[in-house]
């Protein structure tokens, strides 16, 4: 399962670098949480408005196209 995991971040990033101006503000600001518990977080800007972005990230159809082919978001 971490496999898995690791593989879809590794996609993700992957994604993300190859947006126009992300590559140069992608950012890893993971951190271990006091209970030990590692929180993997990627930081970057996107090249677009607060609206297209949320639609981006709340829309399956949207959603589905930038992340992956079967992605579902409640």
């Amino acid at each position: 399962m971490y496999y898995k995991f690791k593989k879809n971040i590794t996609i993700v990033v992957s994604i993300l670098m190859t947006l126009p101006g992300c590559s140069q503000s992608l950012k890893n600001t993971s951190y271990t949480n006091q209970s030990g518990e590692k929180a993997l977080r990627i930081e970057t800007t996107l090249p677009v408005d607060l609206t297209a972005a949320w639609k981006l990230f709340t829309d399956d159809e949207r959603l589905k196209k930038w992340i992956a082919p079967l992605a579902h978001i409640e």
